[in-house]
């Protein structure tokens, strides 16, 4: 796609020289007329290699060759009768629309050839999600296959214990197990009780509110983890209390923010999850959460650099299309 803008770019550039010479007189205008005789059969090269795998593009490329030619022919024939002082000659070549139609054949070709090449980046672009996808259910699979074979094990062990304190310990082992594990992962988490009232908070989590587990143990979610709407700064919908309604994983709204204990406000992604016993029947809540400040900041940079491209980008092209014109202007008031 990049090589076919660039095509039309150099011949659009080369009949736009083509009038400023013919206006002006002025040599110096056939820059981008020159640059595209060198350069515009070198990039339809580069496009006939780009697709060599289409065979409906490969069939263009020939008349996309003539096309150009063609054009470049007119530009020249209508420069050297100019030069000549031939101007009857020139205008009537000019007026016989040989080059417009030419060129409207032109830019209909790249506009077909843009076109395609649209319909396989799609096409492309499915068969990677697709390729996501696959992989996604694959990892959840192998994940389920792991948790199943987890719970097994646990089974078989409760069952040949043969002791009340060697199950108790088990328990209480287990306990410390995950309350470490939670408590050493980088992501902030909370776990609360069917009744939304908080059981637990990691020392991220602590990190992020502002408020030590201590503090916390018992609250409502609603008072440990105030969130509001970035933009707005109305309060969103909690994302514990939906759960414990629809009983499944809910994901926070774009653009949340945390209230830090002190005032602060943090941008912050992730979900909340139900907590089932083994029989299906919901014990809580558990909300995994990150500060993705750093990720904001960098999204702004990359947004501003963006904006100052295009910027630059738009006073090139004005500058380019004003200083013709008024070039032109100059030079008629030299000769009058």
């Amino acid at each position: 796609i990049f090589e076919l803008n660039q095509t039309e770019l150099l011949l659009t550039d080369a009949e736009t020289g083509q009038r400023g010479f013919l206006v002006t007189g002025d040599s110096k205008y056939l820059a981008p007329y020159y640059a595209a005789i060198t350069q515009i059969q070198p990039h339809i090269d580069t496009i006939a290699h780009l697709t060599i795998d289409n065979p409906r593009e490969q069939s263009l490329i020939p008349t996309l060759r003539t096309l150009a030619s063609t054009k470049l022919a007119e530009l020249d024939r209508t420069i050297q009768l100019t030069k000549a002082g031939n101007t009857q000659e020139t205008r009537a070549l000019v007026l016989s629309d040989l080059g417009l139609s030419t060129m409207n054949d032109f830019r209909a070709l790249i506009a077909r050839m843009q076109k395609e090449e649209a319909y396989l980046e799609a096409l492309r672009f499915a068969d990677y999600r697709k390729s996501v996808q696959s992989t996604i259910v694959s990892i959840y699979l192998a994940s389920l296959l792991g948790v199943l074979g987890l719970v097994f094990l646990a089974y078989y062990i409760l069952r040949e214990m043969n002791t009340r304190e060697k199950h108790a310990q088990e328990i209480r082992s287990r306990e410390e197990w995950f309350r470490v594990t939670l408590s050493s992962i980088g992501d902030a988490v909370i776990a609360t009780d069917q009744a939304g009232k908080v059981t637990f908070l990691n020392p991220v989590a602590e990190t992020l509110t502002g408020i030590k587990l201590a503090q916390a143990k018992g609250k409502d979610v609603l008072d440990v983890f105030p969130i509001f709407n970035e933009v707005s700064g109305k309060p969103t919908e909690n994302p514990v209390r939906k759960v414990l309604e629809l009983g499944r994983v809910i994901g926070l709204a774009n653009h949340t923010v945390l209230q830090h204990s002190d005032g602060s406000l943090i941008p912050i992604e992730d979900s909340a999850a139900p907590i089932r016993d083994d029989r299906g029947q919901l014990l809580g809540v558990v909300l995994v959460f990150r500060d993705v400040t750093h990720e904001r900041k960098s999204e702004e940079v990359l947004r501003k650099t963006e904006k100052l491209a295009t910027a630059a980008r738009l006073s090139a092209s004005v500058a380019h299309e004003i200083n013709n014109p008024l070039e032109a202007v100059t030079n008629l008031l030299f000769l009058r």
